[in-house]
């Protein structure tokens, strides 16, 4: 049986984005936020409709090494 009769859904993703902090605003906070001043880029996949309401999600970073695996809840609860 194929993954759309039984309900399951494949997503690709990817994103990339940057985090800063200017000198400026950095000396005019009252804490020292943790954060990388660097690009970040991922890409990954989910698989939805898991046991009608569950969400695998993979993700691996591009940037440096590593994969991160997810599991969340949705939207098969709303129906």
């Amino acid at each position: 049986m194929s993954l759309a009769r039984r309900g399951i859904g494949i997503s690709v993703y990817g994103g990339h984005g940057r985090t800063w902090i200017s000198n400026a605003r950095l000396s005019a906070l009252t804490h020292m936020p943790q954060y990388q001043n660097r690009v970040h880029h991922e890409v990954g996949f989910s698989l939805t409709g898991l046991f009608y309401l569950f969400r695998l999600d993979v993700t691996r970073r591009l940037d440096t090494s590593g994969y991160f695996i997810g599991i969340g809840i949705g939207p098969g609860f709303m129906e």
